[in-house]
């Protein structure tokens, strides 16, 4: 037993020090998603851009079959994905747009909110999406759905529009955190003018919601 302690200890320092860094990564990926959605091609927009499968003019549905909903498209991507994964990290996406504030969750308005989105391989998706019918029961180990984060994306676009760089909070043992997509091109105001928003170069035209945890 003696030799075999100081490997436990390791072990658990190891453990320790590889989910320390867990806030800095995130933060990483947020930026990493920002620069993906301050470059947009023809029907990528929106979650369409960060998304393997498309979800342009109506709500987001994963294929459960595939292993992530992501897929890095360069190499600083693919490391971050890479440490992530590494760190048993289960991360999901969520992308708010200023019709948040337009509507309650009963409208099921794909404008306001889609999600969530896989990262990580092996993040459980929830058994509802507004997308698709509920086929399965559902898993109390499961990212939040749709219903569960419209509160908080609907809080988030508010505190945006004071100028508040974000928060986190939890729902179950899902830490949540928020961001907000800035307005910091051009390109930005006049797409989002153009489809009604009064956004000026640096508003808050929509927000990112992150839930992850560490795989239990």
């Amino acid at each position: 037993m003696k030799r075999k302690l100081p490997v436990l200890l390791l072990t658990a320092a190891a453990f320790a020090a590889r989910i320390d860094d867990l806030p800095t990564l995130l933060d990483k990926f947020d930026e990493a998603l920002q620069q993906r959605l301050l470059k947009p091609a023809p029907k990528t927009l929106g979650m369409s851009r960060i998304m393997v499968r498309p979800s342009f003019g109506h709500h987001f549905a994963p294929v459960r079959s595939d292993k992530r909903d992501f897929m890095p498209e360069n190499e600083h991507e693919k490391q971050l994905i890479a440490a992530l994964e590494s760190r048993g990290v289960q991360l999901g996406v969520y992308l708010f747009g200023e019709d948040i504030l337009k509507h309650d969750a009963a409208a099921l308005n794909f404008r306001a909110l889609k999600g969530p989105g896989a990262i990580t391989e092996g993040t459980p998706r929830p058994a509802w999406y507004p997308s698709l019918a509920k086929t399965r029961a559902t898993d109390e180990n499961a990212l939040p759905d749709w219903g569960e984060i419209y509160p908080i994306a609907q809080q988030a676009m508010k505190t945006f529009r004071t100028g508040e760089p974000g928060f986190a909070t939890e729902i179950g043992k899902w830490t949540i955190a928020a961001r907000p997509a800035l307005a910091t091109d051009a390109r930005c105001v006049h797409c989002h003018q153009a489809a009604g928003s009064k956004a000026q170069l640096g508003d808050a035209v929509g927000g990112i919601v992150y839930a992850y945890r560490v795989k239990p």
